[in-house]
């Protein structure tokens, strides 16, 4: 006897869950992220953020430094393990 009303509140839930859902945000930005020139050769700019990972290349010849903006905007830059320089652009990934 019980079993039909469970079944039927159970439904009855899922369905006002399913029609309380709202779609997030509105469209989604497509397109290649934005690359800019590094503002110094021989250094890394403090508008960058802080450093909160390293990523290695498996062969070893590059790593990327990811550093996060005040903004929680993402800046990845390369650099260049076997002549210890860096890559001429950040990659930078904006967060929304």
């Amino acid at each position: 006897m019980r079993t039909p009303w469970i079944a039927l509140a159970s439904l009855l839930l899922i369905a006002v869950l399913t029609a309380s859902c709202q779609k997030i945000g509105g469209e989604v930005p497509k397109g290649p992220l934005a690359l800019e020139k590094l503002a110094f050769d021989n250094a890394i700019s403090l508008q960058y953020g802080e450093l909160v990972s390293v990523t290695a290349n498996p062969s070893g010849t590059a790593f990327v430094l990811w550093f996060v903006k005040p903004d929680k905007t993402i800046v990845a830059v390369t650099v260049n393990a076997a002549s210890s320089t860096l890559v001429g652009q950040a990659l930078t990934i904006p967060r929304r």
